[in-house]
Formats: C-alpha cells, structure tokens, sequence
C-alpha cells in the first residue's frame, strides 16, 4: 500500500539529527521513548508550525524501531472510492462500515475475518499491519480535506490500538479537533502519545 512505503521517508537517525532550542525537549522525549522501548505506553504527538522537522523527528524514531508509517492525506485519497460507495449505501438506508466496526445507520454484522457482510469494502481487513502495529505512525493528521468519512477512518484505527502512536501535525490540539471534525479523536491520541510542541523556523525555506 502507497501509504505505508517508506522509500521517499529520510534517512534520518538521532545520530545526524540537528537539535535546536524549538526541538530539543522533542528530540530528548523522542530519544528516551526509544531507549524505554518496549517497555512505554504512549508514543509522542508532535505539533508546530510546517518545517520545524516533526517528521524527521518520527523518522528517527521510524528507523530505529520500524512498525507502520502511514501518510494520513494520502491514506484517505488511496480509500476516498471507498468513501463514494459507503456514502452511496447511506443515502440508500444501507450500512457503511467504518474499520472499528460501529454503523451509525443500522446494526450491521462481521464476520469472523472483521469484514461487513452489508459493506465489505472498508473494514479491518483493507488495512492490514496498521491497528496491530507495535509502533504506528500518523504523519500529517489534519491536513486532508475534512469529512465524516475521514474522521471515521482516523478515529477506528485509533480506537483498535493499545500501544503506542507516534504522530505529526501542523496543528494545534484545539485546531486539530476542529480539522478532523470531532474531539474524540484528538481525546484518544492523546491516550495513546505525550503531546509535545515542536518550534522554529522552516528549515526548507533555509
């Protein structure tokens, strides 16, 4: 799947990684979540401004400990045909199944393998090695165009998980919430990763 290649992802380590003053307490939790692992609960959710290298921060901990590394725009574009079909079904008063399993329109039943028996296109199956990832790794939340459909898909794949998330954002948590269009989704990454700002200016525009 597209979204969970790691071939255009940097060759970024913490042994070439430059700390500054904007991400140094980052660098520090990113370093000790490392060092502790396996042996922590939450990953990190690192928030601030486009090129203060939040990503290159999640790499390092990505190509130190590896899991699922999942672009979360690109994610939604690769299920968005997905999407049209389910939103087709709603309007129909049939079932669209999001990958957690819960139907705002009617009861639906799965089958043993998590599949939809009204909706099959989009269920835990679609999205194999994400929710039982030991590390997974949601870098750009936000910036997708919002919809229901999309809040639904973030949501259930943080909804199935019980270890750690180490996730990017552009956002701040309150601006966060309004782009994904609900506040359990930031209430449940905030379960799952320590919240940390990272500042300074863009490196790209350097």
């Amino acid at each position: 799947m597209p979204t969970m290649s790691t071939g255009t992802l940097p060759t970024m380590t913490f042994e070439n990684l430059t700390v500054h003053a904007g991400n140094q307490k980052a660098a520090g939790m990113a370093r000790y979540f490392v060092k502790r692992w396996p042996d922590v609960r939450k990953g990190l959710l690192l928030t601030g401004p486009p090129g203060t290298g939040k990503t290159l921060l999640a790499t390092a901990i990505y190509n130190q400990l590896g899991g699922a590394w999942v672009n979360v725009s690109q994610l939604i574009a690769d299920l968005r045909p997905m999407g049209r079909i389910h939103q087709a079904r709603q309007n129909a008063g049939r079932c669209y199944a999001t990958i957690h399993g819960n139907c705002g329109v009617i009861n639906h039943k799965y089958s043993p393998a998590g599949v939809c028996r009204y909706c099959p296109a989009v269920n835990r199956a679609t999205l194999p090695g994400i929710s039982d990832a030991p590390v997974l790794y949601l870098d750009d939340l936000g910036i997708h165009k919002p919809s229901d459909w999309a809040a639904e898909i973030i949501y259930g794949i943080l909804d199935e998980r019980a270890a750690p998330v180490v996730a990017t954002t552009n956002y701040k948590l309150d601006e966060l919430s309004q782009r994904l269009g609900h506040d359990r989704i930031v209430s449940r990454l905030c379960g799952l990763a320590h919240v940390q700002q990272v500042t300074g200016a863009d490196w790209r525009m350097k």
